[in-house]
């Protein structure tokens, strides 16, 4: 990382006494047609690892955490449906 770099959220760590506004704020541009009226809308969707399909979780406590609520795991991950799809190579 440069010295000129103004992204201070990469150069500190993260613990679990972060709030996570905090955390999500950076320096990135952002495509305007993102701006521009309301938006383009994503859909937030869950994937388990364990699973290996998108579901509907559980939350666990008051944290970004969750757990699956068809085979109890804890490997949930959430993104876009777009975001989740592309990275976990899901067909449809």
């Amino acid at each position: 990382m440069s010295s000129t770099d103004n992204n201070t959220t990469a150069k500190l760590p993260i613990n679990g006494d972060h709030d996570y506004v905090e955390i999500t704020k950076s320096n990135v541009e952002i495509d305007k047609k993102f701006l521009e009226e309301t938006g383009i809308p994503s859909t937030i969707v869950y994937y388990c690892s364990d699973c290996e399909k998108i579901i509907t979780p559980k939350r666990i406590g008051k944290k970004l955490k969750f757990s699956c609520s068809e085979c109890k795991g804890n490997n949930v991950s959430f993104g876009t449906e777009v975001a989740i799809k592309s990275y976990y190579k899901i067909k449809g």
